[in-house]
């Protein structure tokens, strides 16, 4: 089968019930799958059956997104093909459990690190996922934003739109309204 997933949250999902355990607990791919500006939270799942995605066979392709704090493993590549680029994969117990093709990505467990435009460095997230002032990951993917059309997105809390070379990460549609933000 093929999935292809755009502009899309997957959030909070649990791959576990009592007495069983399951694989991938935001997403399982056995054919191919594509995500392409996503934002996989929250997710959580045994270790070796992965925390958020597992790779059971085919190809698993993710673009411009942000896989975040997803429990134990965020990416399990148990068989077929892992692809990343321009994503940025942090705060997740071990980030990718197997092999991955990974390109201008920023991950915390610094596989990568150093090669193909890859980082390993805090991603300075600001009111949930947008990138703070300062971030690493801000012009720092591979082709301009045009041309991945997220030129009408934002990965800032302002809401200006990305321009330029594309910014690692998932693309908001809007900024934020800060007026309340600060108020405890």
């Amino acid at each position: 089968g093929r999935l292809r997933a755009i502009d899309t949250d997957f959030a909070n999902n649990a791959s576990t019930s009592p007495g069983k355990v399951g694989y991938g607990a935001a997403l399982y791919n056995a054919g191919h799958m594509e995500l392409r500006n996503c934002l996989v939270r929250g997710n959580s799942g045994a270790y070796n059956n992965g925390g958020a995605i597992y790779a059971g066979g085919g190809s698993l392709w993710v673009s411009g997104s942000t896989l975040a704090y997803n429990g134990v493993a965020c990416i399990v590549q148990g068989a077929g093909s892992v692809t990343a680029t321009n994503t940025i994969i942090w705060g997740n117990v071990d980030d990718i459990w197997g092999t991955a093709f990974l390109a201008w990505c920023n991950v915390e467990n610094g596989d990568s690190n150093g090669v193909n435009g890859c980082i390993s460095a805090d991603p300075l997230f600001a009111h949930g996922f947008y990138l703070g002032a300062g971030s690493p990951c801000i012009d720092a993917g591979t082709n301009s934003a045009g041309d991945l059309s997220l030129d009408t997105r934002t990965t800032h809390t302002s809401g200006s739109n990305d321009s330029g070379r594309v910014d690692m990460g998932y693309h908001y549609t809007n900024g934020v309204d800060l007026t309340y933000a600060f108020i405890y």
